[in-house]
C-alpha cells in the first residue's frame, strides 16, 4: 500500500490514525482488493481439490500465499499476535482501504523474538503492522520465508522424556530446584514419579514452630539425620529401623 499513495512515510508513526490518509488512488485500492479476493478464490479452490490428496501433493506451492517472518521484541510475540487480531477485527469494519489483508499470523515455541504472517504480498504486511506497538515489531526487517522451509518453519515438535527407574534427573521446581534426584518408580504412566533427592530442611524453622514461609536462601542439602530430625520432632525415632 505504500506504493499506493495512502500511507505517509512523513508523518507520525506514533500516531496510527495519523499515518493512514484519506487521499488515495480509489481505483488502485479496488483493483488490489479484487486481486486479493481473486487469489484467495484460486486458493479456496485448490485446497478443496487437494483434499483427498497424498501429503506430499498438498506442499506449497508458487499459487499459495507467502509466509513472511518479522522479528520482534523477545517475550512479546503473543502479545503482538493479539493487538494484531484485535486490529484485524477493528478495521474488518470500516472502510475498505482500513482493512488488513493478511490471511493468518502466529508463532511457534521455536521462533523466540519472531511471528509469521501470511499474506500474498509484503506490502500486505507492512500495512498491517504500520503504528502497531512502537519500538516492539522491528519491520524493516521483515523476510520471506523460502518456499521449500515453510513447512519445517512451522513443524512443531515436542520432545517426550521417558522417566524409568532408577534414572537420573534434575528437579525444575520447589526448594530442590536444580538439585539431583534419582528416579524410585514411576505411575500412572509417566504421569507422576517417586524420587529419591538429598533434602533441604530447615530445622530452626521446624524447632520454631513456625508456618513454612518462602524463604530468600533455601535451606543447605544435607543428607538425612537421624538424630537432628528426632531432636526437632520430625521423627520419632521408635520407628525407624536400625
Amino acid at each position: 500500500y505504500e506504493d499506493d499513495g495512502f500511507i505517509d512515510r512523513d508523518g507520525d508513526n506514533n500516531d496510527e490514525e495519523a499515518d493512514v490518509h484519506p487521499v488515495f488512488d480509489e481505483e488502485g485500492v479496488q483493483r488490489d482488493m479484487e486481486e486479493v479476493s481473486r487469489l484467495n478464490q484460486i486458493h479456496a479452490e485448490r485446497r478443496k481439490m487437494f483434499a483427498r490428496e497424498d501429503d506430499d501433493k498438498r506442499l506449497p506451492s508458487m499459487e499459495d500465499p507467502k509466509l513472511f517472518l518479522v522479528p520482534v521484541k523477545t517475550g512479546k510475540e503473543k502479545e503482538i499476535l493479539v493487538s494484531l487480531l484485535s486490529r484485524f477485527y477493528m478495521r474488518d469494519k470500516q472502510a475498505p482501504q482500513r482493512r488488513l489483508q493478511i490471511l493468518s499470523a502466529f508463532t511457534t515455541p521455536g521462533a523466540k523474538g519472531y511471528i509469521y504472517i501470511e499474506a500474498w504480498k509484503e506490502a500486505h504486511v507492512t500495512h498491517a503492522l504500520q503504528g502497531l506497538r512502537p519500538g516492539e515489531i522491528y519491520g524493516y526487517k521483515t523476510a520471506i520465508v523460502p518456499m521449500q522451509e515453510m513447512v519445517p518453519a512451522i513443524t512443531i515438535r515436542q520432545t517426550i522424556h521417558k522417566l524409568r527407574p532408577k534414572q537420573w534427573v534434575r528437579m525444575k521446581q520447589g526448594v530442590h530446584k536444580g538439585d539431583l534426584a534419582q528416579v524410585i518408580a514411576v505411575e500412572d504412566q509417566g504421569a507422576k514419579a517417586t524420587v529419591k533427592v538429598i533434602p533441604r530442611i530447615d530445622f530452626a524453622a521446624v524447632a520454631s514452630g513456625e508456618k513454612r514461609k518462602r524463604a530468600t536462601v533455601r535451606p543447605q542439602a544435607i543428607l538425612f539425620n537421624k538424630a537432628d530430625s528426632a531432636r526437632v520432632h520430625l521423627l520419632d525415632v521408635r520407628f525407624v529401623k536400625k
